[in-house]
C-alpha cells in the first residue's frame, strides 16, 4: 500500500510538471504579474488529491485582476465534462475577488490519474488553471461487507425505573467478521407497552407509569432477545444533570475543548453514577464509579474534555452515557472538524499617501465552506517585505504609511500563507492646501438593499485660506 501511494505521488508530481510545461505557452497569452490587466488566481493548481469511485469533491477557486479594475466581463470554461463550475460568467468587482466552486464527479471516470483545466477569459487575457485528481476504485470496507449475526441489549439487567425517570440502553451488534459494534442509533427500538415506558430517542427509555414491559431492538431482520423493564413508584435518589451547550459547531484538528457539568441528587438516599463515553475523543474527568455517595440535595461537578487529535475532517458524533441508581442521561456531542484551506487579503492593492493609516483584512476560508476574519487572531502574523515603507501595529492589519515606495504584505494563519497584497506609498504634494485621509475608502461588499458607511478626514495645511465643501 505504501509503495502504491508513493507511485501515485510521483505520478502526480510528474503530471504537474508536464501540465505546466504544456500550459506555459497558453499562459503566455495572459498578462504578466506586473501587468495591470493580468488575472491572478488562488490556488494556481487545483489538486483534488485522491477520491474514491463513485464520489464527488469540491474546491474553491478565487481570481481577480491585479489592477483591481471594476466592471470588466469574464467567463469560465472547463476542458472536461467531469469538471463542473457553479458559475460561468460575471464582471469583476473592485477590490473583491471572484469565487467559483469547482466540483469533480468520479462516477463516470476510470481509476487512475486525470487532468483537465479551467479557462478564465477576460478581454484579451486567457488563463489556464490546471485541475488534477486521482480516482481510486472504492473497495468495500469490512463494515460494509460484514453481516450482522446477533443483537444484544446492554445492560442485561437494568435497574428499576420510576415514572419520569429514564434508562439508557445500548444495542451491541455481533458481525460475521468477529467485530462487536455499538449500533444503538441504527436499530429500531420497541417497547411492547407504551403506557408503561416509551423510547424518547434511540436507546433512551422513559418510564411513564408503574408496571412491567419488554423491549427489543431490531435491524435488518435480526432481533434481540426481549429485555424485562420494571417501573415502580418513585423512591430513593433522582439524577439531575446541568449541562452546557453541546452543539460544538466547528473545531480544528488537534484542538481541545473543556465543558463543565454538574450532577445533583434530587431525590432521597445516596446517588451513585457511572460515566461511559461512546467515543475515544470524549474524555470525562471521572470514570467508573468515582461519582458515588452523593447525598440528597448534594451536587458534584465534573468536566468533559473533547480532544480532536487524529479525527478526520467532517462531521463527528459521540455521546456520554451517565448511568445511576436514580435514572440515566445521554449527552450527545456533535462537532465538525475543519481546517483552514486558504487565506485572502483585502484589498489586494492599495495606494496610500505617506503618513496616513489604513487597514488590511485577512479572511480565512475553511474546509467546511465557512469563513472567518483572522486579521487580528493570535494564531497568525503579518509579513511585511519592506518595513521602511509601511509599519504594522501589533497583530492587527492596521498599518502606517512611512515613506514613499512599494511593499508586499501577506498573512500566515496556522501555517497557511495568504495571497499577497501590494501597498504603494506616495509622496504628499507640499503645495497642497487640503489633505484628505484616507484617499480611498473600501466599502466592502454591499448587497441589494444594504448600506455601507465610510469615514474620512479633511484638514487645511499652510497659511493660505482654503474652502472645504
Amino acid at each position: 500500500m505504501k509503495k502504491n501511494r508513493s507511485l501515485i505521488l510521483l505520478s502526480r508530481l510528474f503530471l504537474i510538471v508536464i501540465l505546466l510545461f504544456i500550459l506555459l505557452p497558453e499562459a503566455g497569452n495572459a498578462a504578466e504579474p506586473g501587468d495591470d490587466s493580468a488575472v491572478v488566481t488562488a490556488p494556481g493548481i487545483i489538486d483534488f488529491g485522491t477520491i474514491k469511485k463513485p464520489e464527488t469533491a469540491m474546491e474553491m477557486l478565487y481570481f481577480h485582476q491585479s489592477s483591481g479594475a471594476e466592471g470588466e466581463a469574464w467567463r469560465l470554461e472547463s476542458s472536461a465534462s467531469w469538471v463542473v463550475l457553479d458559475i460561468a460568467s460575471g464582471r469583476f468587482m473592485k477590490s473583491s475577488p471572484q469565487r467559483v466552486i469547482v466540483t469533480v464527479d468520479s462516477g463516470a471516470m476510470e481509476p487512475g490519474l486525470h487532468s483537465a483545466h479551467v479557462v478564465i477569459t477576460s478581454g484579451n487575457d486567457r488563463l489556464h488553471v490546471p485541475v488534477l485528481v486521482y480516482v481510486e476504485e472504492k473497495v468495500p470496507s469490512k463494515e460494509e461487507g460484514a453481516i450482522l449475526r446477533k443483537l444484544a441489549i446492554e445492560p442485561v439487567y437494568p435497574l428499576p425505573m420510576a415514572p419520569g425517570l429514564k434508562r439508557a440502553l445500548r444495542a451491541m451488534g455481533s458481525y460475521s467478521d468477529g467485530r462487536i459494534l455499538d449500533i444503538t442509533k441504527d436499530v429500531r427500538w420497541t417497547c411492547d407497552d407504551v403506557n408503561i415506558a416509551e423510547f424518547v430517542e434511540a436507546g433512551l427509555l422513559a418510564g411513564k407509569m408503574k408496571g412491567f414491559a419488554h423491549v427489543t431492538a431490531e435491524k435488518g431482520g435480526v432481533r434481540s432477545d426481549a429485555l424485562s423493564i420494571f417501573v415502580d413508584e418513585l423512591q430513593g435518589p433522582v439524577l439531575g444533570l446541568t449541562e452546557p451547550d453541546t452543539s460544538l459547531g466547528r473545531m480544528e484538528v488537534n484542538s481541545v475543548r473543556d465543558l463543565e457539568f454538574t450532577i445533583e441528587n434530587k431525590g432521597t438516599g445516596l446517588l451513585s453514577c457511572r460515566l461511559s463515553p461512546t467515543a475515544p475523543w470524549i474524555k470525562p474527568s471521572f470514570t467508573g464509579d468515582s461519582l458515588s455517595g452523593i447525598t440528597p440535595g448534594g451536587k458534584r461537578a465534573f468536566s468533559v474534555t473533547l480532544n480532536t487529535t487524529g479525527l478526520s475532517e467532517g462531521d463527528h458524533e459521540g455521546a456520554l452515557v451517565v448511568r445511576s441508581n436514580g435514572g440515566d442521561r445521554v449527552v450527545t456531542f456533535n462537532v465538525t472538524i475543519a481546517t483552514i484551506e486558504s487565506v485572502l487579503i483585502s484589498p489586494v492593492r492599495i495606494i496610500v499617501p505617506e503618513g496616513q493609516k489604513r487597514r488590511l483584512t485577512a479572511t480565512a476560508l475553511w474546509s467546511d465552506g465557512a469563513r472567518s476574519d483572522v486579521s487580528s487572531s493570535r494564531n497568525g502574523r503579518w509579513i511585511n517585505s519592506n518595513l521602511s515603507v509601511a509599519s504594522f501595529a501589533g497583530r492587527t492589519g492596521l498599518f502606517t504609511a512611512q515613506s514613499p515606495g512599494v511593499t508586499e504584505v501577506k498573512r500566515i494563519e496556522k501555517g497557511v500563507e495568504s495571497t499577497v497584497a501590494l501597498i504603494e506609498v506616495t509622496e504628499i504634494d507640499p503645495r497642497a492646501k487640503i489633505r484628505i485621509s484616507p484617499h480611498e475608502i473600501d466599502m466592502g461588499i454591499v448587497g441589494p438593499g444594504e448600506t455601507s458607511e465610510g469615514l474620512f478626514h479633511a484638514r487645511k495645511t499652510g497659511d493660505e485660506p482654503a474652502d472645504i465643501r
